[in-house]
């Protein structure tokens, strides 16, 4: 009888992704702070593409049978008037877009069930036309992530990993936030995680050029499209792309159909912006920052930036996710192991950082508003898979490592059960620490928010310098052996 380790890859794909969408709809059944936010205005967006055919969302909004928040949503800031004086949604309408025929059916589906199923069955499974909406939307993006989790056990095996190991990681990664925390928010990035890795595992590949090239230029531009933020990652690919297929002594169509592929994405998005803002590039949501700051406050501000998305209790990567205090380490590793692909792994997600952390080209901060921790980073995160699956294979066994694994998988059960501790209001108190410290906050001040940097990063430091002299301590005992 075959074992877990000899079964056929095909079938451990399917068993990942059925165990993620499994384990996240189960947490769809407790309550959670999703359809707050931008998400029920993005539901709204694709709202209007499903039944209008446009982009003037007044009526939308105006519409109390509207299931979406219960026919209540105020556009506030998420919606104001375009150049021609109707009322347009400020945010980009990629999502909506891909979204919209499933929305579509989505929505009459939670229509026909809040009127055919009984009403004390509804009541009693409380459970709202809106709510079927809200939980079709979920699964939806739970299949995203589900898909992102399969590319994820496949980059493992690809780096040598073996079978166990690389879905009990693609597992705990996408089970973990930031992936975990967003995986069944209609948000803009799961969507861009998944497509950009795919085109990053795809752009990668040698000869890749032969598969579709228009098509890959296609997506690289749609992700500019879900998301002005993406422009990093797009910029990114780009460059890999004509690089991987720049060749001067055998020139080939692949580039140009690539170029050609990108521009229409471009084209799309260019026409759009200006019918409804009567701009090119920018838009009332996506602009550049005020100029003139100054390169001491522009540096301040960037270093604030990047220290919040690793430390800070409310919003750091590393606090709710402490398994990706492998990844320093972990580059290490990877480069050891294949220097070329740690170079296209530092260019695509170093180009997004930099962009994101620099105030004159994103003026809207870093921490995400009223969304889980991380949600800037979420785009770029499955890319991390590579160093952590670098430094797990070569270190192998480690009591560092699992105590991070055990660590993390008790993180994601508590978060699991309790899911709304995901959610901070910004004020330097995390929902998490106050619920460890039994409703009080005595455990607040042991850990970094923007007033207090210095402690935890020298304790974070120390943990990666003892994390990478690992790998590459065994890494030269197998040269010299």
């Amino acid at each position: 009888m075959p074992t877990f380790r000899t079964q056929p890859g095909a079938w451990l794909r399917r068993a990942v992704a059925a165990v993620v969408v499994l384990v996240l709809w189960g947490l769809l059944t407790h309550g959670t702070h999703a359809g707050s936010g931008d998400e029920p205005h993005y539901q709204m967006i694709a709202h209007s593409l499903a039944f209008d055919g446009d982009l003037d969302v007044a009526n939308n909004y105006a519409d109390r049978t509207n299931l979406i928040a219960g026919g209540t949503l105020i556009p506030e800031a998420h919606a104001i008037a375009g150049k021609d004086g109707r009322l347009r949604p400020v945010h980009d309408i990629g999502l909506p877009l891909i979204f919209a025929p499933y929305f579509a059916a989505a929505y009459v589906a939670a229509e026909q069930a809040g009127s055919s199923l009984p009403p004390a069955l509804l009541e009693r499974a409380k459970l709202t036309e809106g709510l079927i909406l809200r939980h079709l939307l979920s699964l939806a993006m739970i299949g995203i992530t589900a898909w992102i989790a399969v590319q994820l056990f496949d980059i493992g095996l690809g780096l040598g990993a073996s079978r166990s190991l690389a879905a009990g990681c693609a597992l705990l990664l996408t089970l973990s936030p930031p992936l975990l925390s967003h995986s069944f928010l209609f948000f803009t990035e799961i969507l861009s995680a998944g497509i950009a890795l795919w085109l990053f595992r795809w752009v990668t590949t040698p000869n890749f050029g032969r598969r579709s090239p228009v098509l890959i230029g296609a997506l690289t531009g749609l992700l500019l499209l879900i998301h002005a933020r993406n422009a990093g990652l797009v910029a990114g690919l780009t460059a890999l792309a004509v690089v991987m297929m720049w060749r001067p002594a055998r020139p080939s169509r692949a580039l140009p159909l690539f170029l050609l592929g990108l521009a229409a994405a471009l084209v799309v998005r260019t026409a759009i912006t200006w019918h409804l803002w009567g701009t090119l590039i920018t838009t009332p949501h996506a602009h550049l920052g005020a100029a003139g700051a100054g390169a001491v406050s522009s540096a301040a501000e960037t270093f604030r930036r990047l220290f919040g998305w690793l430390f800070d209790q409310e919003h750091g990567l590393f606090f709710y996710a402490p398994i990706y205090l492998l990844v320093p380490a972990g580059c290490l590793a990877l480069w050891r192991r294949d220097r070329t692909l740690s170079v296209q792994l530092a260019v695509v997600a170093g180009l997004y950082i930099v962009v994101m952390a620099m105030p004159f080209i994103n003026p809207h901060g870093w921490r995400g508003g009223w969304s889980p921790a991380a949600r800037f980073l979420v785009p770029i995160v499955p890319l991390l898979a590579y160093p952590i699956f670098a430094w797990a294979i070569s270190v192998r066994r480690s009591l560092l490592f699992a105590v991070l694994i055990a660590v993390q998988v008790a993180l994601n059960a508590l978060l699991w059960q309790y899911p709304k501790l995901l959610w901070n209001l910004g004020d330097g108190t995390s929902e998490l620490l106050m619920h460890l410290g039994g409703g009080t906050d005595r455990l607040v001040w042991l850990f970094p928010s923007d007033a207090r940097v210095l402690a935890p990063m020298l304790v974070a430091a120390l943990i990666v310098i003892a994390l990478a002299w690992m790998p590459v301590r065994r890494l030269r005992d197998a040269d010299h052996g």
